[in-house]
């Protein structure tokens, strides 16, 4: 289950990238979209708790861009 803090962060709604248990997760609209398998505890502290946070993206390709950057 996913953490209530990236259901309600943002009162735009649209993309959000964060932490769904030990993975990268796209949401949008608050809801879970998908799973990203990519081991977050590689990040460092300070992107896990961006991440935690949730962080709001404005589009698709802010989205790609986002996760382009976490993962290379």
């Amino acid at each position: 289950s996913e953490p209530a803090s990236l259901c309600d962060t943002g009162s735009e709604g649209g993309y959000m990238l964060g932490i769904d248990g030990e993975t990268l997760a796209v949401y949008y609209n608050g809801v879970l979209q998908r799973s990203i398998a990519y081991p977050v505890n590689q990040l460092s502290e300070y992107d896990r708790e961006l991440l935690v946070a949730g962080i709001p993206l404005s589009d698709e390709n802010a989205l790609r861009q986002a996760i382009e950057d976490y993962t290379s």
